[in-house]
Order: C-alpha cells, then structure tokens, then sequence
C-alpha cells in the first residue's frame, strides 16, 4: 500500500512541475495556453495570475468588451485590475469614468505613470502625450486607442503572443504592423501568407517611402522605371542587411 504522505508529494511534485511549465510557456509567448494550464493548478506561479493574463491577452487580440466584463467580478482585486478599469473607461469614451478610475489607483498606490498618462491622452486632455508602449495587453490596447506615436525599438521583447496580436490591429502604424507581423510569422504564429499579404498592402500605399534595405528592395521591383541595374544593387543590399542582422 502506499503512504499518503508519498502520494501528497508526488502531487506537490506534480503541481510544481506545471507551474513551471505554465510559466515557460508564458514567457515563450504562449500566453492563452499557460493561463488554461495555470486554471488547474491550486497555486499560480510565483508572479503570474491567471485571471490577469486571460484579461490582458483578450485587450491585446482586440477581445476588449470580454477583458472589461471580468471587472464586475468582486474577488479581482489589486494594481491590475485598478488599471484596467481605468483602460475600459477610455476605450469606451468614458473621459469621466476614467478620470475617476484614475483617481482610485492613485489612492490604492498604483505606480503606473506611463500607464496613467496615455489614459489621459486617450480622452484628448493630455497636450503632451508619452510615446506608445506595447509591453502589455493594456499598454496595447491604449496606445491603439490614444493614436500614440511608436518609439524608435517598438517591438516587445518576450511576448511573441503580443507582437502577434500587434499584426492584427488596424489602428497601428502599418509599417509597425508589417515589422511584428514578419516576427510572428518566423515564429509560427500567423501564417507566412498573412505577413505577404500585409507587406504586399504596406508597398501599395501610396504614401509608402521605403525605410529599409527590403523595402527598398520591393519597391525596385514593382517600379517600371528603375533600371535593372538599380533593381540588383537593391536586392544585393536587402540580402546583406538580411545576412548581418
């Protein structure tokens, strides 16, 4: 027969073993998996919730009215949560609800200033915005919604899932859009097709001014009046830039 106590450490075991594998997926950019892991584990991992992940992936895939309902339950409480309620009232116009949202964080010792003053941006009451900042779902989701402008290294580091869901969303800068969406792609988690297909949308704008050694590239290929000489410098240098980066 075997002792209980060897059963209740194999279980300890067990349960430590799926924190850490839930907390490798998240850091590994596999976000939805690792809060569907950390759901049937009695203890999160040690700085990861699972409620808070569930929310703040849903505002980064665009799901905002899904991440703004888990605020009606009573039991989340604490920083995240004081912040995401101030996020759900700027994302739907409510400069009041937001302002007073803002208020209550501040009272419960929020440390968030970026955070608070893209909320502010997002209403128009703010005459010098922060730049954009897309290291969270939340950060995302305001930035988006406030028009910020992207910093010069806008892409998070970490978050795969995000850079993913920053290719989704429309109301970013395409040339930003294009940059993750080539990121995810290589990574396996959008099709190869959607990052062609919203490159090939990014070189039809008529505003577009090639950036880069590939766009350029791109660009030389689809003018009729460069020569083909031009057209092979172009892509010599997009294939040596792709070489030293």
């Amino acid at each position: 027969e075997i002792m209980p106590s060897l059963v209740g450490s194999e279980m300890c075991i067990r349960d430590r073993l799926r924190a850490e594998r839930a907390r490798l997926m998240f850091e590994l950019g596999e976000s939805q998996a690792a809060a569907a892991l950390m759901a049937r584990l009695d203890e999160p991992p040690p700085g990861l919730n699972a409620d808070e992940i569930v929310a703040d992936l849903n505002l980064a895939l665009g799901n905002e009215a899904t991440a703004c309902d888990m605020l009606s339950d009573p039991d989340l409480t604490g920083d995240y949560w004081a912040k995401l309620r101030a996020v759900c009232a700027a994302l739907q116009g409510n400069t009041a609800g937001a302002e007073m949202a803002i208020e209550m964080a501040l009272q419960q010792d929020v440390q968030d200033t970026w955070l608070l003053s893209a909320v502010f941006a997002a209403s128009g009451e703010l005459p010098d915005p922060p730049e954009a900042n897309y290291a969270s779902g939340l950060a995302l989701a305001i930035s988006e919604k406030a028009g910020l402008v992207p910093p010069e290294d806008p892409i998070p580091t970490g978050r795969l899932d995000l850079v993913a869901a920053m290719a989704e969303r429309k109301g970013l800068p395409k040339r930003l859009r294009v940059e993750a969406a080539g990121i995810a792609a290589e990574a396996e988690l959008i099709p190869v097709s959607d990052y062609r297909k919203l490159f090939r949308q990014f070189l039809s704008d008529p505003a577009f001014v090639p950036a880069t050694p590939l766009e350029s590239a791109f660009y030389a290929a689809r003018d009729p009046l460069v020569s083909d000489e031009e057209r092979s410098h172009a892509l010599a240098a997009a294939l040596e830039a792709a070489m030293d980066s």
